[in-house]
């Protein structure tokens, strides 16, 4: 294999140097340092822009429309991206860069790609470096994630309250972040959240701002299959949207069994769905 597509390069040692960090702060019950994870984030985003530019123009039409298709739901400039030549100058617009904590757009400019030696090696890439952020989310908590400078209210975001059977001590960014992919972005049918602005404590309640043109969703889809086992999965026990609350308790012991045998007999995936397999 081509040396400038090998994941044992010198660039990729901080593979290595994550593993054993990780051991080492959870042996010592340290979490593991912000900047290593960014330093592995830039060391697999250079590896996977090399081979994004070996196409050139091969696939270079399928990676825009990728990327126009992002900027239709609000990320990066669609005039810059007009102006873009390169896979480097579309990768600037939409800003992947500076995106450490998440490489789902990343991904799916990868999964563009023809099929073939290089693309699988960027896959690996990537597999290998969310595999170590995975580990970094668990032992980073929760108020971490925290928007910050959110301070003149927004007259367009609803305030979403989601409280959880979990002390706050033990609530990571990991569980968040499943609160997110889980409940709003799967089951309620919402964009993915960017803002989270509070975190309560006890059992933990965060609080996250959505579109007001979402929130029907939250109340349209809150005894649905997908919501209710997202409800048991992350011991949601209550939801509280602006001025409507639901009481997650009663709705499940109300409406999970009828749940359970339409998703049995839908299309409803709960092996995906189920948190300890998804991890």
């Amino acid at each position: 294999m081509d040396p400038a597509y090998d994941v044992e390069t010198p660039e990729a040692r901080n593979h290595k140097y994550l593993k054993k960090a990780t051991k080492k702060a959870a042996v010592n019950k340290k979490a593991i340092p912000q900047t290593l994870i960014m330093a592995l984030y830039r060391d697999t985003y250079d590896c996977v822009t090399r081979i994004l530019a070996h196409y050139k123009a091969h696939a270079f039409s399928d990676i825009m429309a990728a990327a126009r298709a992002v900027i239709i739901v609000g990320r990066g400039d669609v005039r810059a991206l007009n102006t873009a030549d390169t896979v480097a100058d579309v990768l600037n617009v939409l800003r992947v860069d500076e995106d450490w904590e998440d490489t789902r757009l990343l991904k799916e400019i990868v999964n563009y790609l023809p099929k073939d030696a290089r693309t699988i090696v960027a896959i690996i890439l990537l597999y290998r470096y969310n595999s170590y952020l995975y580990e970094y989310e668990k032992d980073v908590p929760v108020q971490d994630m925290l928007t910050k400078d959110v301070s003149a209210p927004d007259m367009t975001k609803e305030r979403v309250e989601v409280k959880v059977a979990t002390d706050m001590s033990e609530y990571s960014c990991r569980d968040c972040k499943e609160l997110v992919d889980m409940l709003l972005y799967n089951s309620w049918q919402c964009p993915r959240v960017e803002d989270l602005v509070d975190v309560h404590t006890g059992c933990t309640t965060v609080v996250f701002l959505i579109d007001k043109a979402f929130t029907g969703n939250i109340i349209q889809y809150s005894t649905t299959a997908s919501s209710l086992w997202a409800f048991r999965e992350l011991r949601v026990t209550r939801v509280r949207v602006g001025h409507f609350e639901l009481n997650v308790v009663k709705l499940l012991t109300r409406h999970f069994k009828e749940a359970l045998r339409s998703g049995l007999t839908g299309s409803m995936d709960f092996v995906g769905a189920i948190k300890v397999c998804g991890n």
